[in-house]
Parts: C-alpha cells; structure tokens; sequence
C-alpha cells in the first residue's frame, strides 16, 4: 500500500468488512477513504506501542526501548544503527537523547527506506554502487566482490556469486539493479553479524556471551580480518570508547584488556577497522603526506603508476612498478590512468594485506606441521595461527619473498628468530623492517640497499681517483650503459642530456653520489613510462579484453619472477606449455618454432620479451588455431 511498508493484511480485510462489505469492488473514492482508515489505524497502533515502551520514562523513547520496538516489528538493527539514528533525528551525539512519538514515527519509517543503514552507510554504499555498476545494468558477482573489498570486508565469491543470484532481476539475471542492491547489502551484512556471533561462540568457555579485547584479533584474523593486530584493535577500541561518550565505562578510555565485549561491541569495532582500512592513524596521515608529496611533484591531482610507486617506495614498502600494475588497474575504474587520495590509500592498503597474507600462510604451515606431529597428544586450537612461529630461516624467507633484505649480521633478526614469531609478533617485527626500509629509500631516491651498493660500485668505476663526483661527460657513458639507445636515437639522447642536467642541481659540471642516484631514477622512470606507451599499444593491437589481459598478467608474473619485465626463450616455452596445453604448444614447442615466434615478438631485439610483446605472441598462436588448428608461428 501507498507509504505503508509492511501492510498488515488482516487490518485491510477488517476495514473492507466493517466499511465495504456490501461493494464488491472500491472506486477511488472508497480507496482514498480505506487508506486513511488505514493510516489511522497504524497511528493508533504505533502509540500503543510507544506508550507502552515509554510509560516509566515520561513519553520519550530512548536507545533501548527503540530497539525493542523495532524488534517487536520484526526488524533486526544492525549493530549501532539505532544510536546512530537517534543522533541524526535528534541533533545530539553518542545516542544520549531520546524520541518523541513523531521522531519515533520517522525512525521507523526511516529504517525501512534505508534498509537498517544509517545515513552516513547509505551514502557510502550508494556511492560504491555507482563506482562499480552505475553505468551498467547493475553490478554482477565481480562487481559485487569489488564492492565488498573496497568496503573493507574479507570477501567470498562463492558468497558473492549467491547473493548476486539471490537478488538479482528476473529480466537481467546475474546482475542486481539499484533497487535491490541495498537488500544484498544488508543481507551480506547481516551475514557478517551471525559469523562474528559463531566465532564468539566458539570461544566462549565460560558461556559469558563475552570475549576480550585480547583475543579478539585471534578471532578476526580467523574471520579473514588479517590487518587486525593487537596494535589496531587496541586503537579502534579507545576510538570507539570516546566517540560513545564512555557511558558504559564512566570514566577515562580503560585499557582494551581489562574489557570484555559483547557481539555487538565486536561489531562496531569491526566496523572502525573497515572504515580506517586497517591502518592506525598515524599511518593514514604518513599515507595522506605521500600523496600529497607527489601530487606537488607531478603537478597534478592525481596520481600515475610510476608517481604510486614512488610514494609507496617514500612510505617504506619495496614493492615495484609490475608488483602495482594490476591492483591498480583494478582501482582505476574510470580507466584515467590516475589514482585519486583514496584510491591511492585503497593501493596502499592492498599492499599491506598482501604482506600480512604472506606472513599468516607462513605461520599456518608451520602450524600445521606441528598439529600433525601432535595430534595424538593435544585437540587443534580454533586459529591455527595461535600455534605458529617463524624460526630465522623462514623469517628471512618471508621477508624476502616480500622485498625486504635481512642483514645477516642483524641480531634483532638472529634473536627473534631463536625464540621463534608468532602471528602478531611477525607482523610488528615486519612494521619494524618497513621503517629501516622507508629511511633507506627517502636517503637513496626510492632505491633499495642491495640497488645502491650495485649503483656505488657503478659510481666507483667512473670515479677512479675517489673524489666522490664524477663529470657529467664521464657519466655519459654511464648512461648509454644502461640506455643504449641513447647513443642511436637523437630524442633519447636529448632525454638522456636534460636528466644530466637536472641531476646536476648546482650546475658545476659535476655529479656526487646523490645526484647519481637522482639521474638513475629519472632513467628508470623515463624507462619505465616507454614501456607502459609499449604495453598499451600491445594492448590495443591484440584487442584483448580487460579480462584476458588480466589473466595474461598473471601468469606472466608468475615467470617473471622479479618483476624485471625480461622473460626469456625457456622461460616462454614453460609459460606456452601451461596456457594452451596439448593444443597449441603441439607444435609451438617444437624448438625451432619457438624460436621464430620469439625472434618476431621480440621487437626491441633485447633477447627477451617483456609483457606487451608476450601479448602478441599470444596473439600470433590464438590467430594461428583459430585459422588452421595448427599454432605454428
């Protein structure tokens, strides 16, 4: 019925009977009177109700009888929203003010238009709803898992792929539309409501309904929140505590381990880890100053892959421009090759799951190798995690899976290892590292230990008697080392000439150390935006889509091990042998074969490929089945 969303069908059939009984149908006037006999109806019943609720409390409804009201209308509030609520219709703050019967009147219907979601959750999800299927039908199962990360939630696609084909419509399926995108996110919320209540339950020896702030982020990172350290939960707690106004503490913040917290309490501090994406924020406002520093590097409002890899490199992660290439093309949805403030936190965040993800792997093999040794003494814990350490050899390891060099006169590294690092110790341990790592890279223009004393050496052989600067004549050939076509190409050699220059800041003909490690990272730069153009070309010429390209991706980096963006004849031949297995590689591998597809894909004559003449060479085999069913080149 008109304005009423739960129309009660018993109430229409009484009114029918009492006031219409003797018409077999209603013309409108009859129909506009039903509906204000209706609306009369619900009125009185909604004051009965909030009599009742509010008969020891001199007519106003407060937090709790308000939830009691909606659930004795069969709505469940997710956690908060009805404090949140009460703040926004009645102008206070912390959920201390209470309803009069026509706010209360306004909040129900409130909470059915906004399906439970306050006004601040409403606009962020109507936003993400546009960022990822506004200009389509409506978001599919991708789009819906890309929501729900950005949203900071650990995401399932079996999970996804259901709830797309739960609530999707029936004339565009496996898509849902903007008017039941809402009911999937709260239905996915909801969802996320009963897998904390079951990991509390899980826990709760002592049948308190309760868990401590201590063991909580055992339980979050079992529940796939692997940024939730001890350090983080502690901070959302104290935020938490003071934005309610500590009412249920009355006093100052109160340590997080003196705190019991009940599944809603779990909840809301969970909701505070998604929203800070995991950070503390001390590390979202060094994240803000990296943008900021290269936006007024770069001279514009946005930030490119290379400008991306730089501030990440400025925060202390020693990751490369290959490492960021798909995480953030996924990001940039408006295909602007740029990323804006929070889509460079959303990169930065990707970035350390990543890290925390490796180190929580590392921990559960070790974990299961000692449950298997002793399954027939002890019952598995819940968390595995809670059972693995890293000794010094897998510790070095994982960090140098990661890009971090270990020192191996380090006794930091040699004494944690002896003792063995748990989860959380491995992930402080690993912060640790990433501040060595960022003061090193601020020193050195963005470049590593291991790249600097390769660059020193370099410098030394063109400084033979030791004064510590070298001529930029001398460097030239330096330069035409590493950039050999700047020797043939006269643009390249105009380049190669400016970032002479530019690295010679007091212009005396001259260049010390650091103005070398200046000079090779705008090489690299300018090296690596060239081969970008090239990507690009490659990706328009082979026409492949977004998709495939993607998947190419992927398994190009699994060869191309350190991201050097070189993959050679042998290294191809394997990468043919998992793609088109059986079929085109029957004849592509045959060595004499390979080798003509590799001559005629290997356009800069480097004697490697990288990704964008690997895209051609898989175009040049699909082109060649497609014709003939024989793939050679």
């Amino acid at each position: 019925m008109q304005g009423f969303r739960r129309p009660q069908q018993s109430w229409i059939a009484d009114l029918h009977c009492k006031y219409f009984s003797s018409q077999a149908s209603i013309k409108m006037p009859e129909f506009l009177e039903l509906l204000s006999r209706y609306g009369e109806r619900h009125r009185q019943e909604m004051g009965r109700q909030f009599l009742h609720a509010t008969a020891k409390s001199s007519g106003r409804l407060g937090v709790a009888e308000l939830k009691m009201l909606l659930r004795y209308g069969d709505i469940s509030p997710l956690p908060g929203m009805v404090r949140e609520l009460v703040d926004e219709l009645t102008g206070s703050s912390a959920g201390l003010a209470s309803l009069s019967f026509e706010q209360f009147l306004r909040a129900h219907d409130l909470f059915h238009d906004r399906m439970g979601f306050c006004r601040a959750e409403l606009d962020q999800l109507q936003f993400v709803f546009t960022r990822f299927g506004g200009d389509q039908a409506g978001l599919d199962a991708s789009g819906v898992s890309q929501a729900l990360a950005w949203l900071g939630f650990p995401v399932d696609s079996k999970v996804a792929e259901a709830l797309v084909a739960e609530h999707a419509e029936a004339e565009a399926p496996g898509r849902v539309s903007d008017g039941r995108y809402l009911e999937l996110m709260r239905k996915y919320h909801q969802h996320e409501v009963e897998r904390i209540k079951t990991g509390l339950a899980n826990r709760d020896a002592d049948f308190s309904g309760t868990i401590n702030c201590v063991a909580l982020p055992e339980l979050l990172v079992e529940l796939g929140y692997v940024m939730a350290t001890p350090r983080v939960v502690r901070e959302a707690f104290n935020a938490l505590t003071r934005s309610q106004g500590r009412r249920r503490s009355g006093s100052e913040c109160i340590a997080p381990g003196d705190r019991q917290l009940l599944n809603e309490d779990v909840y809301l501090l969970v909701n505070h880890i998604r929203q800070m994406d995991g950070f503390l924020q001390a590390d979202l406002e060094e994240i803000q100053a990296a943008f900021v520093k290269e936006v007024g590097t770069q001279f514009l409002p946005k930030l490119d892959l290379i400008a991306c890899e730089a501030a990440l490199r400025w925060l202390g992660y020693p990751v490369s421009l290959w490492q960021l290439q798909q995480p953030f093309e996924d990001l940039d949805l408006s295909c602007s090759g740029t990323l804006d403030a929070m889509e460079f936190r959303k990169l930065v965040a990707h970035v350390r799951t990543t890290e925390a993800r490796v180190l929580y792997c590392e921990i559960i093999a070790a974990a299961e190798s000692v449950v298997a040794m002793s399954q027939s003494l002890f019952r598995p814990p819940e968390c595995l995690a809670s059972w693995g350490s890293l000794d010094e050899a897998q510790l070095r390891a994982a960090f140098l899976s990661l890009g971090y060099h270990l020192d191996k006169e380090d006794g930091d590294v040699a004494e944690a290892g002896s003792r063995g690092l748990a989860l959380w110790e491995a992930v402080e341990f690993l912060r640790d590292c990433r501040l060595r790592s960022r003061d090193v890279l601020r020193a050195s223009n963005g470049f590593g230990q291991a790249e600097v004393r390769r660059m020193r050496q370099n410098f030394r052989r063109h400084d033979s008697k030791g004064t510590g600067v070298v001529s930029r004549r001398r460097l030239a050939n330096s330069i035409v080392e590493a950039w050999p076509d700047s020797r043939t190409s006269r643009i390249a050699n105009a380049e190669a000439a400016a970032i002479r220059e530019e690295a010679d800041e007091d212009h005396d003909q001259e260049i010390n150390f650091p103005g070398f490690l200046r000079m090779m990272r705008m090489w690299r730069s300018r090296v690596s935006r060239r081969r970008l153009q090239r990507e690009q070309e490659a990706v328009q010429a082979t026409e492949f889509s977004s998709a495939e390209v993607k998947e190419f991706r992927l398994i190009y980096n699994k060869f191309d091990v350190d991201y050097s963006r070189s993959v050679r004849l042998k290294e191809l031949e394997k990468m043919l042998a998992g793609i088109l297995p059986g079929r085109a590689t029957a004849g592509a591998n045959t060595e004499e074969q390979l080798k003509r597809l590799f001559v005629k894909v290997d356009l800069d004559r480097d004697h490697a490929i990288d990704f964008g003449e690997f895209l051609f060479a898989m175009r040049r085999l699909l082109q060649a089945e497609d014709k003939d069913g024989s793939p050679s080149p």
